[in-house]
């Protein structure tokens, strides 16, 4: 019955794909007003993500604690509030697209492999809840689809604290995200890398 359900799922995803197209189209013209936005403070505690420092080679290490975003009753409730969580996640994947965490390095200190970053997602906290909405599956499908802007700039990540019932989130990203997703496997801690051509 679950796999009836996210098979109807990824019908509306591909249904909705042009209307996504128009929406990053219009997206575009507004870039420099997108970098400036500053989200509402209640916000940035709702749903964070914070650079946590670089790793060996100068890439940005990126925490999103996706466990405790939830979505569901913003996208559910439409309004405001999601036209704010839009813009924030657009603002999100717009920063890792120009590699605005990127360490600044002087002249001694070796440079950053292409100004890639490092994600590392924190599932704890994660609630069954978020996937028997379908406004919020599909508000998270529109969401993951903006992530391939930001594709070639991904270097790896991992993906802690999964439990069982946040799994099942991963499969649906993995469905989804299948080019960073390519090195799932199932466990408490995973690592996912990209292999690009």
């Amino acid at each position: 019955m679950l796999q009836i359900y996210f098979l109807a799922l990824a019908l509306i995803f591909v249904v909705k794909s042009e209307e996504m197209k128009a929406h990053d189209k219009n997206q575009g013209r507004n870039i420099q007003d997108l970098q400036n936005w500053t989200a509402p403070e209640n916000f940035k505690a709702k749903f964070p993500y914070y650079l946590s420092g670089y790793d060996y080679e100068n890439r940005a290490i990126i925490v999103m604690e996706w466990g405790k975003w939830y979505t569901r009753l913003i996208a559910q409730t439409g309004g405001e509030e999601l036209r704010n969580l839009e813009k924030m996640q657009d603002q999100f994947v717009e920063q890792l697209r120009t590699s605005f965490f990127r360490k600044p390095l002087n002249g001694s200190e070796p440079s950053s492999s292409d100004d890639e970053f490092v994600m590392i997602m924190d599932m704890n906290h994660y609630e069954l809840l978020q996937l028997g909405s379908l406004k919020n599956i599909q508000y998270l499908m529109k969401y993951f689809a903006k992530f391939d802007a930001c594709f070639e700039k991904f270097s790896y990540g991992f993906m802690i604290n999964v439990s069982a019932v946040a799994e099942q989130f991963v499969r649906i990203y993995n469905a989804f995200m299948a080019n960073i997703m390519e090195g799932y496997e199932s466990s408490n801690q995973l690592l996912f890398t990209v292999e690009k051509n």
